[in-house]
C-alpha cells in the first residue's frame, strides 16, 4: 500500500492523485507500517491530499521515530527546529539530528 501510495503521489506509472496517495498511506499506517506513518506525516505537514495539520504530522513522526524509523527521526528534529506542530526546541532538534546521523553511519549487517 505504501509503495502504491508513493506512485500515486508522484505520478509513477499513473496520473498523480494525491488524495489516493493519502488514503493508501493512511490505511497502511493504521496497520502499523512505519514508512507509511512517515509519509502520512508529510501529507499532513505539507497538505498533500488532505488539509495541512502540523500537529498530526508531529504526532505521526513521533510515533514512527519511537519505532526506529530513521527519516521520521530527521523529520521530528525538523519539527522541533522550526516549531512545526510543537514548541520550538533547538536542543531537542540537535539531539534528534545527531541520532539520525548516527543511524546513517551504522555498518550494514550481512
Amino acid at each position: 500500500m505504501n509503495d502504491l501510495g508513493y506512485c500515486y503521489q508522484h505520478g509513477i506509472g499513473t496520473e498523480k492523485n494525491k488524495i489516493k496517495a493519502f488514503k493508501l498511506y493512511k490505511l497502511a499506517a493504521s496497520k502499523g507500517h512505519i514508512d507509511s506513518m512517515n509519509n502520512l506525516g508529510e501529507c499532513h505537514q505539507y497538505g498533500i491530499g488532505t488539509e495541512k495539520n502540523e500537529i498530526k504530522a508531529f504526532e505521526l513522526y513521533n510515533e514512527s521515530a519511537d519505532k526506529g524509523h530513521i527519516y521520521s527521526i530527521y523529520n521530528l528534529g525538523y519539527c522541533y527546529e522550526n516549531g512545526i506542530g510543537t514548541a520550538k526546541d533547538e536542543v531537542k532538534a540537535f539531539e534528534l539530528y545527531g541520532e539520525y546521523e548516527s543511524k546513517l553511519l551504522l555498518p550494514i549487517k550481512h
